[in-house]
């Protein structure tokens, strides 16, 4: 394991666990607020989750590039070997990059569901208030488009 405080294992794998903290942080509130139905702060926090994003994906290349230099692909094949014989610190670090990884994916998946959710139940009231029924179908009846206009993401 190299010495170099820039660019050993164990501060990339520090730096992005504070990182993901945040982001799972962030996914909670996320959930709150569609829960509730309380929108308005929304687009604020989805700018600190895109930002939250695009600072752990630089951090992922300098884990990428990491595993490069010790001729490592970035797959779990060719990584599980190396921290297996790694120290114990750098294999609890891991776990809980792993951990806390595979928890904001769920809850990033949970709040694309709700969003899902939402976009289906306003999809149904506007065609109620249009009076389109979209239940209703009939080989001469055009297709029609949904009505929310909002592109929503997850």
């Amino acid at each position: 394991m190299s010495n170099d405080k820039n660019g050993s294992l164990e501060n990339i794998l520090d730096t992005i666990q504070s990182k993901l903290k945040r982001l799972d942080s962030q996914l909670e509130a996320e959930k709150r607020l569609l829960e509730q139905h309380t929108l308005e702060n929304i687009d604020t926090l989805l700018k600190e989750k895109h930002n939250e994003f695009e600072q752990l994906n630089t951090d992922i290349v300098l884990l990428q590039d990491f595993f490069n230099n010790k001729q490592l692909d970035f797959s779990s094949e060719s990584i599980n070997p190396y921290i297996s014989s790694a120290s114990q610190d750098v294999k609890d670090k891991w776990q809980l990059f792993i951990n806390t990884l595979q928890s904001c994916q769920e809850k990033n998946l949970i709040n694309g569901l709700l969003v899902m959710g939402m976009k289906n139940y306003n999809d149904k009231l506007l065609g109620l208030l249009t009076q389109q029924n979209p239940e209703t179908y009939h080989p001469s009846q055009p297709v029609k488009k949904t009505m929310s206009t909002r592109e929503h993401k997850a």
